[in-house]
């Protein structure tokens, strides 16, 4: 028999904020699917989930143990692991360099927003500026206001991170944007991102988000 949570019940599995839990599953950290609006997590997809993540934050602190109706799960390193040596652990971890800039082609008039979030315990926003910035919870939420043909910078940040570790930008429905977008980026260099606003469909009515390099 498929076993299926919501938002809530995972929360309360894995000891976190209900919030998060419904971020994490917005962004696809977490595999779900909606159902009349609301989330669903099906018992396997996130037992696999919890292992990818477990395995990308074995450098540092682990996820809560949560039991799923079987053994807990555990984030421990396995003991047969071997640990990198300093040199291996500097080589991996960096600082990159992250640049946001949006285009509008459309005629649509009004404030804009998107959120980064990176992906691993090991991960945090040196320094950033842009339009308006708020950082929550390792997240950062990015507001502007677009006008007809304009091109504004929107972020302008350093990453300190794991190469491999995985950044999560996400543009959510709002006015101006019909459908919403992710892209994910995995951190291996500094990364220029163009977001281009357009119209598109038969009639070129519908705004629609394409993600470019700079």
């Amino acid at each position: 028999m498929l076993t299926v949570y919501t938002p809530n019940e995972v929360a309360g599995l894995l000891d976190f904020d209900l919030g998060i839990v419904t971020e994490m599953a917005e962004t696809g950290r977490l595999s779900g699917f909606e159902v009349d609006g609301e989330w669903r997590i099906t018992h396997e997809a996130l037992v696999v989930d919890l292992r990818r993540m477990q395995a990308s934050r074995a450098r540092s602190k682990p996820l809560p143990p949560a039991s799923l109706g079987g053994e807990p799960w555990s984030a421990a390193p396995s003991p047969d692991a071997e640990a990198p040596s300093p040199h291996e652990a500097h080589q991996l971890e960096e600082s990159f360099q992250l640049n946001i800039e949006i285009e509008n082609n459309t005629s649509f008039s009004g404030d804009f927003h998107l959120r980064l979030l990176a992906e691993g315990d090991n991960d945090k926003w040196k320094n950033f500026e842009g339009t308006a910035c708020d950082l929550r919870d390792a997240t950062v939420t990015i507001q502007g206001h677009l006008s007809p043909g304009e091109v504004i910078p929107l972020f302008n940040g350093i990453l300190h991170g794991n190469v491999g570790d995985r950044l999560f930008v996400t543009v959510p429905q709002q006015d101006g944007i019909d459908v919403p977008i992710e892209k994910v980026y995995v951190l291996h260099a500094d990364t220029g991102i163009k977001l281009l606003l357009t119209q598109s469909g038969i009639f070129k009515k519908r705004n629609a988000l394409q993600f470019q390099r700079l």
